[in-house]
């Protein structure tokens, strides 16, 4: 992914040097996968500066995605969809989105929807990516993909990205000249979990033109993540696996929570808590994904009766689903400034699975050298 960024760098300084203006929009082709939708999609690049305090400086890239509605309906403005993360993406999953059931639904029914990956993101460029390492929203791994980001947050500042642009009230401001440049007089937000926070940005900084807001999954600017984060995961596989107990198709398994408090323990009391690690991560997706939730139960059997493959994707490197540097610079600027490790560890104490995940959710804050500003941007 850094060599990706490095050629990337070559045109950000040529089209510097010939254009001034703010920001530029450009149409191009979509990819077949959106023209085969039957829907009707419009692709454009949208160049606006790194730092919106210097518009004639530095430019960034942001894809934009156009799906005009089915059977619009007269004086509804559009809808502008802003994706979760931080760090997430939205174009490369669109045209499957556009067929699903719910996007045959929700989606430019009777309002046109504009997508779009912010800055550092998916399509965009440059895309702030550390390539496949251990992390996921229950953070690092271990002290190896600790390293892993320092060096890419490093690396990535040496080559001339400005860290402090990528948060959220920048996308407030990419939002509003997606805005300008498409014409719009009014418009709404659509946000899902962190692009809620994008959306209290845009409300709080650039409202120009909005008309409502739907919250979905919200993370509000004062909301926490790290301290109480581990045990918001205990909380909610305990609930599962109790639920499990009860139920005559699924409690042939034994006391499954038990069987993981001891598993779970039984690593952190270890020499080696690699296995607590992976252990966390596994359990952070497994709160996220359907087909993971349904599986639990048994998967926690084969955990307890010694078959480790779950485990292994998180054991070693991974695609986190996410620009990992982005992500960084969101957590570490927005949100850590305002958390303790100290805190995240204390808060765990007693749940084995909640201290599971503390284990990694605190080797965030030793990754953020590599990513810090002075001033926190919240």
């Amino acid at each position: 992914m850094i060599v990706r960024f490095l050629g990337l760098i070559a045109m950000i300084v040529v089209l510097n040097a010939c254009q001034s203006a703010p920001a530029r929009l450009a149409r191009h082709s979509c990819e077949s996968e959106l023209e085969q939708t039957g829907r009707t999609v419009e692709c454009m690049t949208l160049t606006v500066p790194e730092n919106w305090s210097e518009p004639a400086g530095r430019k960034i890239f942001l894809e934009v995605a156009i799906v005009r509605a089915a059977a619009p309906l007269e004086g509804l403005p559009p809808v502008m969809y802003l994706h979760g993360g931080p760090g997430g993406g939205v174009l490369d999953d669109l045209a499957e989105a556009l067929g699903s059931p719910l996007g045959g639904e929700l989606i430019a029914q009777d309002q046109d929807w504009v997508f779009f990956d912010q800055r550092g993101t998916g399509r965009s460029a440059p895309l702030l990516d550390c390539g496949e390492i251990a992390l996921n929203d229950a953070g690092p791994a271990s002290d190896e993909v600790v390293a892993q980001l320092v060096t890419c947050g490093r690396e990535l500042s040496a080559n001339g990205v400005d860290f402090s642009q990528y948060q959220s009230r920048s996308v407030a401001s990419d939002v509003q000249a997606i805005r300008a440049a498409l014409g719009l007089d009014r418009f709404d937000l659509y946000g899902l979990s962190y692009g809620t926070r994008v959306a209290a940005a845009v409300l709080t900084h650039a409202p120009d033109g909005l008309r409502a807001i739907v919250y979905d999954s919200p993370w509000p600017p004062e909301a926490k993540w790290t301290e109480p984060g581990p045990l918001w995961v205990s909380r909610e596989v305990r609930e599962l696996l109790r639920a499990c107990a009860g139920d005559s198709a699924c409690g042939g398994y034994g006391d499954l929570e038990r069987q993981l408090d001891a598993l779970a323990q039984g690593w952190l009391d270890g020499a080696d808590v690699s296995h607590a690690s992976a252990l966390a991560l596994f359990l952070m997706d497994s709160v996220y994904d359907g087909d993971m939730v349904r599986a639990l139960p048994r998967t926690v059997a084969r955990l307890a009766h010694g078959d480790l493959s779950a485990l292994a994707p998180y054991a070693a490197a991974s695609d986190a689903g996410y620009a990992d540097a982005l992500h960084m610079a969101v957590m570490c600027n927005e949100e850590l400034p305002f958390e303790s490790a100290a805190a995240v560890r204390a808060n765990a104490a007693g749940d084995s699975i909640a201290e599971a995940v503390a284990l990694t959710m605190s080797n965030y804050f030793a990754a953020c050298e590599g990513y810090f500003q002075a001033t926190p941007l919240r």
